[in-house]
């Protein structure tokens, strides 16, 4: 059975019940995570969420409980916890350990300390230590710097969508709206401001500014952000 038709009987929620069975013996596969959010909606009062808690801990496969968790949304919310934890020691995959979060719970306020300590320890380490095989010498600072670059964007800018009045995330996403040299990576930092809307007011004035960005993709991302923080006046 396919992740795709998984997800469709747990959206069928309680009348998908004859389907229990089937999804039960999906437990002891590689898709148990998948098949533990569709019994949970098909049986809220079942075992499952706790099969999906537990999961978060596994070492080899805890994304994917944590991506099924998202899922869920807040029909996940005792799953939080461990999350958190989880989120405390993730690296390579935390945004997408955030954005589940996000989804089960928007306004949790206990992910913005983690975040900011995050990265706070990407600032005392300087740059990452772990060089893919193979990487030329000469091109390993290059890769290092762009790698570190990434990691404080995508770390800020969920910030922001947690809270866009957290100064500590919202100052990377200026400084990287006014004056990163990529415009790939200018326009998403208006992309960023533009999801965390009308909470994003004191983004206005960077946002004005880029509206005269030499790129057309970062003055059309600017545009759009600036509509959605600021909605026009209906006539």
């Amino acid at each position: 059975m396919s992740i795709r038709a998984i997800r469709a009987l747990g959206n069928i929620g309680p009348e998908a019940k004859q389907a229990v069975p089937s999804l039960e013996a999906l437990l002891m596969t590689t898709d148990r995570y998948a098949a533990a959010a569709a019994l949970h909606k098909i049986d809220p009062a079942g075992k499952y969420l706790h099969l999906l808690i537990d999961g978060v801990a596994d070492a080899r496969a805890g994304i994917a409980a944590i991506s099924e968790l998202g899922q869920l949304g807040p029909m996940a919310t005792p799953a939080v916890d461990a999350i958190l934890e989880a989120l405390k020691g993730e690296a390579g995959q935390l945004g997408s350990v955030v954005d589940s979060l996000r989804k089960i719970s928007p306004t949790n306020r206990a992910v913005i300390p983690i975040l900011i300590e995050k990265l706070k320890e990407g600032e005392r380490q300087g740059r990452p230590q772990n060089i893919p095989a193979g990487l030329v010498r000469v091109k390993a600072d290059e890769y290092l710097a762009a790698v570190a670059k990434s990691d404080r964007l995508n770390i800020a800018s969920r910030l922001v969508w947690f809270d866009p009045a957290e100064p500590y995330g919202m100052e990377i996403i200026l400084e990287t709206i006014r004056s990163d040299s990529d415009p790939g990576t200018r326009a998403f930092a208006a992309y960023v401001l533009r999801q965390a809307g009308p909470g994003a007011r004191p983004a206005l004035p960077a946002l004005k500014a880029a509206l005269h960005d030499k790129d057309q993709i970062v003055r059309r991302a600017a545009a759009s952000a600036i509509k959605k923080i600021e909605p026009p006046s209906p006539k």
